[in-house]
């Protein structure tokens, strides 16, 4: 009974040794595709691009020396909800990206619509954290694959793209399924605490069915525990 149970206390100290707990919570800002990409620069619109983050996934060693080695990490992230709203000219022809304007007398005569839309990305941060020690302090660059599902939504009210044609109601979105996006940051921490930027790309593949989403990425600062 006493083998086994040193045993036991032996294989839980090597697990901890080698998978640790760890929690985040931060903000993100979020990076639009630019002008023309469910918003007009030069329309009335508004734009919500900032959102609290959540971060919880398991981390452990690689490599170990004294003074530095390498980690892995494995962590679910919601990047935070994203909005916006815009009274844009729904035909592309009648703006102009270069000067953020309608163009006067514009191609296509045809009202204004209210593009409303939100959404979310949520995925899997897969890195590798090369770090070194400094009189206590972790200093950190962390780079890897961010699986994600793009959940972005658009709502198109009074939509006409020809002159005369009767107004619709439109929904339109990315198709909600597995993306591969990229995430790169760095850290310095001491003890069981890193402040922690993270940059993620967020590229949204879709078809004739789908749209693709308002953003481009997003820039992540986050306080992270390490258990």
């Amino acid at each position: 009974m006493s083998l086994g149970c040193a045993t036991a206390a032996a294989h839980a100290d090597s697990i901890t040794d080698y998978v640790h707990l760890e929690l985040g919570a931060g903000v993100s800002r979020y990076a639009t595709q630019g002008d023309n990409t469910w918003y007009q620069q030069g329309m009335s619109h508004q734009l919500g691009l900032s959102a609290p983050v959540l971060s919880a996934g398991f981390t452990g060693p690689i490599y170990t020396r004294d003074s530095w080695g390498v980690d892995w990490h494995v962590n679910y992230v919601s990047l935070g909800h994203v909005s916006s709203q815009c009274d844009c000219t729904p035909v592309d022809a009648n703006y102009n990206t270069q000067a953020h304007a309608l163009i006067n007398p514009m191609p296509v005569n045809v009202p204004n619509a209210n593009f409303v839309g939100n959404g979310n990305a949520q995925g899997v941060s897969i890195t590798l954290e090369p770090y070194f020690r400094y009189r206590g302090w972790r200093i950190g660059a962390e780079t890897g694959l961010f699986p994600y599902i793009p959940n972005w939504d658009v709502s198109v009210y009074n939509w006409s793209n020809t002159p005369g044609e009767a107004r619709q109601t439109l929904h339109v979105g990315t198709p909600h399924a597995w993306q591969i996006g990229k995430v790169v940051g760095v850290s310095i921490g001491r003890g069981p605490f890193s402040l922690i930027y993270q940059h993620y790309w967020l590229p949204t593949r879709y078809d004739s069915a789908h749209s693709p989403a308002i953003w481009a990425g997003a820039d992540v600062l986050m306080l992270k525990y390490r258990f």
